[in-house]
């Protein structure tokens, strides 16, 4: 689903800037939550009692801000099915991160090997990528046939 998304709006990032995407974003982004805060939420708006809470909302604003910008940009640098791939390839990662140090939670065998499935996957895309830019007349390239194809 994520990657049929980018790839409906990969054309228009490559030629819009960046802040107006990013605008746009957060306006979606701030209509959706006021929606989704009213109609899910016993208590409606509360905000936080505690002045650390109140750093900790802005610093997940801020920091998803910047991450929203990193996508972008490399939209308009990538094409949008590897950037999808390499998101979620950081999400597994720090995902596994989280888990471990924070929860204390080892994950079971079935989440390792989806986790080196996604990291596979984006590592031979990477190699791809990387061969197809070499001249033809490379060993290398001749060697690594099997993934030009």
């Amino acid at each position: 689903m994520k990657i049929f998304i980018f790839s409906n709006i990969e054309l228009q990032v490559k030629y819009l800037p960046s802040s107006i995407l990013l605008f746009q974003l957060s306006i979606v982004a701030v209509i959706l939550s006021s929606i989704m805060t009213v109609f899910f939420t016993e208590s409606g708006f509360v905000f936080a009692e505690c002045g650390l809470q109140s750093y900790y909302f802005m610093a997940h604003g801020f920091l998803s801000f910047l991450g929203q910008l990193f996508i972008v940009k490399a939209i308009q640098c990538e094409e949008a099915g590897i950037v999808s791939l390499a998101q979620a390839t950081s999400i597994v990662l720090f995902g596994f991160i989280f888990q471990m140090s924070i929860f204390h939670v080892i994950p079971d065998w079935w989440s390792i090997s989806g986790a080196l499935v996604i990291t596979i996957s984006v590592l031979l895309i990477s190699a791809r990528k990387i061969v197809m830019k070499m001249s033809p007349e490379s060993k290398v390239k001749r060697f690594l046939k099997l993934i030009t194809r």
